[in-house]
Order: C-alpha cells, then structure tokens, then sequence
C-alpha cells in the first residue's frame, strides 16, 4: 500500500512537471514556440485496442523538440490539447507506465486547414508510432529537410504499416521496446521508398519527384544511418534532370566520379552497381533502360554493399554537380 501511494505520487510529479504546476498551467511554450489557438484531439489505443487510460500526453514541435503542452487521456484514452501553435509540425507522444509509449505525427498543413475548429487526429496507437519513429529518423539527420520530409512522407509510410498487418504481439513490442520500434521504422524505409518512385513513374510531375527523391534519401540516410544531404540547387537539378528522362552511361557516371576524386573507378563497376542497387529498389528498373539522375543520386550515396560507392558529403556533392552539369 506504502509503495503504491509512492508510486501514484511519483506519477503526479511527473505529470506536474510536464504539465507546467507552480501557476504556469497545462500551457508550455518550449521557450521560443509561441502558442496558438488550435485545439487537437485524439484517442489513445493499446494493440487490443483497449484504451490507454490516464496516460500523460505531451505534444512537441517538429523538429525541434521543444515541449508545447501536457495533459493526460480518460478513462476512454481521449484527449484534448488547447492552444497548440500552427507554426510547424508537432509529435503527440503517450506514455503509459511502466513502458508503453505510443506516438502520432500532425502536420502542419493539418493543424493549419481550418484553424478555428478542434482537430481530431484520431487514433495514436501502434501503427502511428511506426509511422513516427520512421519520421523522426528520416529527420534527425536532415534538419533542413523537416517541412518537405512530413508533408510527403506519412501517407505513404501509414500505407506501408498498414499494409504489413502487424499482429497484436508484434504491435505490442513495438510500443514498449524501443529497439524493436526503430528497427521496424527502418525496415519500412525500401518499400517505401519504392512506392514513391512508382508513384512518380505512374504520375511523373514535380510533386511526385520531390516526394520520391525525399523517399531516396530517406533509404540512404536511415537505413544506413548517413548523414547526406543536398542543397537546395542540387535537389532542383536532380528532379528537373529526371523530369526530362535524362539518361547517363556507365561511362558518362564513371567519368563524373572520377572528376569528384574516385579514382580508377570503372564503367563495368557502375553497371555492376546500378545492377546490385535495382535488386534492392526495385522501382528504380521502371525509371528507363539507361540510368536516371535519381539512380546517379544513390549510386554515389548508398553504401558499398549494396552497389554505392559510398560517397561522403563533400564528394557527393562535387560528383553530382559535375554530371548534372554535362
């Protein structure tokens, strides 16, 4: 009985503190985050779908971090957060104790279409928390990409999770292991990748490019946990380039490496790449017979074993201004 009074008084601790007690109130503006007037709703779920009661909830700005409120679910696992800014996307985080913490992403253009009304962000449960770990890594290494990156990215990535029909034990490692978590937001990074350059070949505008290059260096980063990134003048060259089905020789490629400083590097080692690079993203075979400026892209970028020659930022960019240049 003494340890149970113990705990529950460690728990409202914890909750003060989040939650702003001393006169702040349940309204934190994580220093520079100024506060809004939208109000967010939602439900949280466990894998049986029964509710995540008296849970705390806190909602942070992406991708800062910086804490915006606090509050905690019902009974039911409902929520209601007030005053939430509309000035970036935010990360709606669960904790349930001891160890399941489920998590959802709002983004901005939600939180900003019809800003008067309450927004109900519906369910955070497992699948959302995928969803949200593979966001979140996608940004980590990429700060500069954070707008375009949850824009584009989480449709495709709740169509994956969905798609994969996890069981209610997998679900439930998920949210209270989070090696387990990271591993699977990884593991959904090549199919969906793949996904966003078939929506690309099907509908091929500037929309779809910009979704499926954000696909690309998603798989590059995470999945191999680089740090890459292009320029803004980089990333328009390279969509613009693959818009008009420019196509490049294992020798125009092997010509453009060696101009960034890969020595006697060989067109038969790039047609060797492009091979071992189309078995993993099997979407890149419907781009057309030659290479594409996005095939360039992770052919420079990817790692060795999987065909890259594993070009480091500095090298990376020489080399694709040198080919897009030609």
């Amino acid at each position: 009985m003494h340890k149970s009074r113990s705990m529950g008084l460690l728990y409202m601790l914890a909750l003060c503190w989040l939650a702003g007690c001393g006169g702040v109130g349940n309204s934190l503006s994580g220093g520079s985050v100024p506060i809004g007037g939208r109000t967010v709703t939602g439900t949280a779920l466990l894998p049986d779908s029964t509710p995540a009661a008296n849970a705390i909830v806190t909602i942070r700005s992406l991708p800062s971090g910086n804490l915006v409120q606090a509050t905690t679910t019902d009974s039911s696992g409902r929520f209601t957060l007030k005053g939430v800014p509309t000035n970036s996307d935010m990360d709606v985080i669960i904790m349930q104790p001891p160890s399941n913490t489920l998590e959802a992403i709002v983004s901005l253009s939600e939180l900003t279409s019809n800003p008067n009304q309450p927004l109900n962000i519906g369910d955070i449960n497992a699948l959302s928390t995928v969803v949200a770990a593979a966001i979140k890594l996608e940004q980590a290494p990429a700060p500069e990409d954070a707008d375009s990156i949850v824009f584009n990215q989480v449709s495709l990535l709740d169509f994956q999770v969905h798609d994969a029909d996890y069981s209610i034990d997998t679900q439930k490692q998920l949210i209270s292991d989070p090696n387990s978590l990271n591993a699977q937001a990884l593991a959904l990074m090549v199919p969906t990748a793949n996904s966003e350059l078939t929506a690309f070949v099907t509908t091929p505008n500037s929309s779809t490019a910009d979704t499926a290059l954000n696909g690309l260096l998603a798989y590059m980063r995470c999945t191999h946990a680089r740090g890459i990134h292009l320029s803004k003048s980089l990333r328009d060259s390279l969509i613009n380039a693959q818009l008009m089905g420019t196509l490049y020789s294992p020798d125009r490629i092997a010509s453009a490496l060696q101009a960034a400083g890969v020595r006697q590097v060989t067109a038969t080692e790039v047609s060797a790449a492009s091979q071992r690079e189309r078995s993993q993203l099997t979407a890149l075979n419907n781009l057309g017979g030659g290479i594409t400026a996005f095939e360039a892209l992770v052919i420079g970028g990817d790692v060795n074993f999987n065909g890259g020659f594993q070009l480091d930022q500095r090298t990376l960019s020489n080399y694709l201004t040198t080919l897009l240049a030609n």
